[in-house]
């Protein structure tokens, strides 16, 4: 969101001020902003379309409004586009199956990949 759209937002908040619950250093979001601040935060360009956990947390770094939690999750399941990218169903993994005991030595080498360690010193 931009400051373009904060002005909005706080010109909005004259029509419905924001409650007294309203956390300090936030942005009342009127309901009449809302959904534009959803679908910024949702459907930009370089959003990526997140899921409503890091949609929520991309909003309330700087927005605040009652029902912020609840409409976000609504938001993001009512998304077209997030519903078509996602596989509705999801097979099930198999069952494991052991490897064949080698007849050899080195004939089966077996890796594990780790990735994202922090660097050793």
């Amino acid at each position: 969101p931009s400051s373009e759209q904060d002005n909005t937002i706080r010109h909005a908040t004259l029509q419905e001020p924001a409650p007294s619950d309203c956390p300090e250093g936030k942005i009342f979001a009127p309901r009449s902003q809302r959904l534009t601040l959803l679908g910024t935060a949702h459907q930009s360009l370089g959003s990526g379309h997140p899921s409503s956990q890091w949609t929520l947390s991309l909003l309330q770094t700087r927005y605040w409004w009652p029902s912020m939690h609840r409409d976000i999750i609504r938001y993001v399941q009512s998304c077209s586009v997030c519903a078509m990218s996602t596989s509705p169903c999801q097979l099930s993994t198999g069952k494991l199956v052991p490897l064949p005991i080698p007849q050899r030595p080195w004939s089966h080498i077996g890796v594990d990949f780790v990735t994202d360690l922090p660097s050793s010193e």
